[in-house]
């Protein structure tokens, strides 16, 4: 057995790897992402004109399924202006299949008309996935709200939005009672005076648009077994026009790919042309198992809109007192 005076020595960070990519992504909630289509459901009233023209999310080489309570005439169906944008439309039955041949820019909207059988048209806006949300696999069209499947329809969708507000409810009661998620708020605001750690190494990266440092912490008392891991982005952003906005931080095991817990707090998220933001982040030394099993663990930065890795670190987890968090290779653009 490992002695917990040794144990509490482990804490480091070994391999460190930045990216900075253009293009496709705490103890937090699961967030649909745009390459995971989901299933939703809207309404359109056909007895209720000058009702407004409702979005469907596409994306690039996915294909987007709008399904009707009735048959649709291809005749009438039209995609306006996405003939060199879209695959040729696939109709069959109640179906209309839609897929974009790249992804529509944030601005871009392409307006597409569905005609029933029985002469009802339906108009849709197609678009990019605003940040936050997920193209959408199969969209299904209800006309009539007292239709049965429209009312089993409407109760899932308040269910999982009180299952959803429940939940994140819960959330935030927990870490407002978490030490983690204190100290990563302390370092956020860059007050680390006011925690057990202090800087210690400082890596810069250089990406269109941004300038990323990655911060590594050391334990400001190496006798205390403190058993916690600390990581700060420190973002600039260099847009002159858009804001630089947070999508999310994840951590996960390299051999797995499992998440792991952790804390983090961002001093905003959403930064201003020429504005600076930190990112910090807290982990248990637990994620990494055991010092005879330890696992190798990645943590990622995305910021949103469009939504794009901004870096990744790897980490690993070694016997290092007096070092504390050790980079050991130089951040890398690409």
């Amino acid at each position: 057995m490992v002695p917990a005076r040794e144990i509490g020595k482990v804490l480091a960070v070994v391999a460190l790897a930045l990216a900075a990519e253009a293009g496709a992504q705490m103890e937090r909630l699961h967030r649909w992402k745009p390459w995971e289509p989901q299933r939703r459901g809207l309404f359109y009233m056909k007895d209720q004109p000058g009702q407004p023209v409702q979005s469907v999310h596409v994306g690039a080489e996915i294909a987007t399924n709008l399904m009707f309570p009735i048959v649709v005439d291809p005749a009438g169906t039209v995609l306006v202006g996405g003939e060199e944008r879209f695959e040729a439309l696939m109709i069959a039955g109640r179906s209309v299949v839609v897929v974009p041949l790249r992804s529509l820019a944030p601005d871009e909207s392409f307006s597409l008309i569905v005609k029933l059988r029985d002469g009802t048209s339906v108009p849709f806006n197609l678009r990019a996935p605003r940040p936050h949300d997920s193209t959408d696999g199969q969209v299904d069209v209800f006309l009539d709200q007292e239709q049965p499947h429209a009312i089993r329809h409407a109760l899932h969708v308040a269910r999982s939005k009180v299952e959803k507000l429940t939940a994140e409810n819960e959330r935030h009661a927990q870490e407002e009672l978490s030490a983690n998620h204190a100290l990563a708020s302390l370092l956020a605001q860059d007050k680390s005076e006011l925690t057990p750690f202090y800087l210690s190494t400082r890596e810069v990266l250089h990406d269109e648009g941004a300038v990323v440092q990655v911060i590594m912490f050391k334990v400001r008392d190496p006798k205390i077994d403190l058993r916690k891991a600390a990581i700060a982005f420190k973002v600039t952003n260099k847009d002159p026009k858009r804001p630089w906005e947070l999508d999310e931080v994840r951590l996960m095991s390299m051999t797995s790919g499992d998440s792991k817990a952790f804390a983090s707090r961002a001093s905003s998220s959403s930064i201003g042309p020429g504005g600076t933001g930190t990112i910090a982040v807290v982990m248990d030394m637990d994620v990494f198992g055991t010092r005879a099993e330890s696992d190798r663990l990645v943590l990622e930065l995305w910021r949103a809109a469009p939504i794009a890795r901004q870096a990744r670190v790897e980490l690993v987890a070694v016997d290092d007192t007096e070092l504390g968090v050790r980079i050991e290779k130089r951040p890398k653009s690409r």
